[in-house]
C-alpha cells in the first residue's frame, strides 16, 4: 500500500516528462540489449556444439591437421574485426580441432614478409578477416607474385582457399556470400563453419592494367563465352604424383575428386573473341565482377545517365550511404554490358576520376580481364 512518504519519488517522477521519457527509453534500451545477448549467446553455444562434432570425429594415424592462416586487420572496424573474430570464430576452430596461426596487419601496410605463407604446402586456408581492403591486397600479392602462375590450374594447387570474416562496413566482398537479413553472430559463425566444413566453390577475378593521360569514353568489349573451340583448351586436372610408400603414409590430397572438367572444344561460337565497340556518355560508371558466375565468367558494366542534377547527385549519395553495399546503383543505371574483357578509353577533357578496389587513380586508359574459376572460396552452405 502507498503511503505518502514512500510514493512521493513516484510522483515526482510523473510529474517531470523529461525524466519519465529517459527512464523509458533506458528501460527499452536495456531490455533489448539483454535481448539480444542471450540471442546471441544461443547462437554461438549452437554452433560451438556443431563444430564439437567435427573435433570429435578421429583422423588417420598419418593423417594431417588442417592448418588455417588468420590474417586479420587490426584497424578495420575501429579495432572491433580482431574482438569478434576471438569471440565469434576462434572458438570454433578450437573446438574442431584445427590448427591456427594468426597474423595481423593493418591498414597501411600488408606483410610482405609472409607472402611465403600463402602457399598451399605452407596453410591449407588463409581466413582474411577484414575489409573489402585487405581481401584485394591479398589477392593482389598472390597474382603479382613469382611463386603464382595466372592459370586456373597453377593458382589451383598453389594459393590455399580463401575464407571471409564478414565484418566491417566496407566489406562488399564478404557479405556476398551471406544472407543480409540473418543476425551478424549468425554469419560470423557461417564463416567459421565454411572453413571447418571445408567446401570450396569457385571464384572469378579480374586483372587490369591502366595507361595515365588518357582525354573520352570509347568503350571495346569482348562479349562472355562459356567456352568453344576457338578459346577452350580441354585439359585434365593435375593429380598428386603417387608413389608405393603413399600406400602406407598416406598422401595428402590436393585434388577433389568431385572436380569436374568440362570439354567444349566441341562447342561452335562464331562471335567468341569478336571485339565490339560502343561511345558512351556518362557521368559515372561502373564495372563489376561478378565472383561466382560459372556459365559463362563474365563482367557486368553499369552506366549511368548523361547528365545529373545537384539535387540528383545529393539523392545518389544518400541512398549508397544508407546502403549496406557502398558499390551500390540507383535505379537510374539503365545501360548494362556483359563481358569476360573491356578496354575503357576516358576522352573527357573535364578532370575524371577513376576508382579501383577502393583507390582513386588519374584518368586513365583501362583494360579489364576477367580469369574465370581462378581461386577456390569456402562459402556457407
Amino acid at each position: 500500500m502507498f503511503t505518502p512518504r514512500n510514493r512521493g519519488w513516484l510522483y515526482r517522477l510523473m510529474n517531470h516528462k523529461k525524466k519519465i521519457i529517459f527512464f523509458s527509453a533506458a528501460t527499452a534500451w536495456s531490455i533489448n540489449y539483454a535481448k539480444m545477448s542471450m540471442e546471441e549467446r544461443q547462437i554461438l553455444l549452437e554452433y560451438c556444439c556443431k563444430a564439437k562434432k567435427y573435433g570429435d570425429e578421429p583422423i588417420s594415424r598419418f593423417g594431417n591437421i588442417r592448418k588455417i592462416s588468420v590474417l586479420i586487420n587490426k584497424d578495420d572496424d575501429f579495432g572491433r574485426a580482431k574482438k569478434n573474430f576471438e569471440k565469434y570464430a576462434l572458438p570454433l576452430f578450437h573446438f574442431a580441432g584445427l590448427d591456427i596461426e594468426i597474423i595481423n596487419c593493418n591498414n597501411n601496410e600488408f606483410p610482405a614478409e609472409q607472402v611465403n605463407l600463402l602457399r598451399r604446402s605452407q596453410s591449407d586456408t588463409l581466413y582474411i578477416v577484414g575489409g573489402d581492403e585487405i581481401i584485394s591486397k591479398t589477392v593482389n600479392n598472390a597474382m603479382r607474385s613469382e611463386m603464382f602462375h595466372l592459370t586456373q590450374l597453377k593458382m589451383k594447387y598453389e594459393f590455399p582457399v580463401l575464407a571471409f570474416f564478414p565484418v566491417g562496413g566496407s566489406n562488399y566482398i564478404a557479405k556476398t556470400f551471406f544472407s543480409p537479413v540473418s543476425p551478424r553472430v549468425k554469419n560470423y559463425c557461417e564463416s567459421a563453419m565454411a572453413v571447418i566444413d571445408g567446401k570450396c566453390q569457385s571464384a572469378n577475378c579480374f586483372k587490369y592494367k591502366h595507361k595515365v593521360h588518357a582525354k573520352k569514353l570509347e568503350l571495346s568489349y569482348v562479349e562472355p563465352c562459356a567456352g568453344c573451340s576457338k578459346c577452350s583448351v580441354y585439359k585434365t586436372l593435375l593429380t598428386p604424383q603417387q608413389h608405393w610408400w603413399h600406400k602406407l603414409i598416406g598422401t595428402r590430397s590436393i585434388a577433389s575428386s568431385a572436380d569436374k572438367v568440362i570439354n567444349r572444344g566441341q562447342a561452335i561460337n562464331l562471335n567468341c573473341g569478336e571485339e565490339k565497340h560502343v561511345k558512351l556518355s556518362t557521368v559515372v560508371f561502373k564495372l563489376a565482377n561478378d565472383l561466382l558466375s560459372d556459365d559463362p565468367p563474365k563482367m557486368d558494366l553499369l552506366v549511368g545517365p548523361k547528365s545529373i542534377s545537384r539535387w540528383q547527385f545529393l539523392n545518389e549519395l544518400w541512398k549508397r550511404s544508407n546502403s549496406e553495399n557502398p558499390y551500390s546503383v540507383s535505379s537510374d543505371f539503365q545501360t548494362s554490358l556483359a563481358g569476360r574483357s573491356f578496354r575503357c578509353h576516358i576522352t573527357s577533357t573535364d578532370e575524371t576520376t577513376l576508382v579501383v578496389d577502393g583507390k582513386k587513380l588519374p584518368s586513365a586508359d583501362i583494360s579489364v580481364e576477367i580469369f574465370p574459376s581462378l581461386i577456390q572460396v569456402l562459402v556457407p552452405k
